[in-house]
């Protein structure tokens, strides 16, 4: 079993449920001004594989960091839908798990990510 991340939440328990995944080299706590204003939403932001106080969890792969994100969330809501954010790494990351388990979000939102470079030559 994956293992848990380290979050923060916030909101209302009740409010729709919204994830946050920050970008290489970030924490959970870049999400803090977008939750401030967010009291209508149960939020999670989480500290990706490597990042933050989950610099100890690491990952080989984006479904292993997928898996992590799916376990810190069925903890706090089982298995509930919930919106998924992302920035950068975070937003590469939530493109992966909205394929990976399509089933557990029930939206994807995307801010200045990047499908990655397309062939070997490019990524060495």
């Amino acid at each position: 079993m994956a293992s848990r991340l380290t979050y923060r939440q916030g909101g209302d328990p009740n409010g729709p449920r919204v994830v946050f995944l920050h970008g290489l080299l970030g924490c959970g706590d870049d999400w803090q001004a977008v939750t401030a204003a967010l009291s209508h939403c149960h939020w999670l932001c989480l500290d990706l594989p490597g990042h933050g106080e989950s610099w100890t969890q690491q990952c080989q792969h984006f479904d292993d960091a997928c898996d992590a994100i799916l376990t810190t969330c069925e903890q706090v809501w089982e298995r509930q839908p919930a919106l998924l954010v992302g920035y950068s790494l975070g937003a590469r990351l939530a493109t992966h798990c909205a394929t990976y388990a399509p089933t557990r979000w029930s939206g994807v939102l995307l801010e200045g990510g990047h499908p990655g470079l397309a062939d070997n030559e490019a990524r060495q």
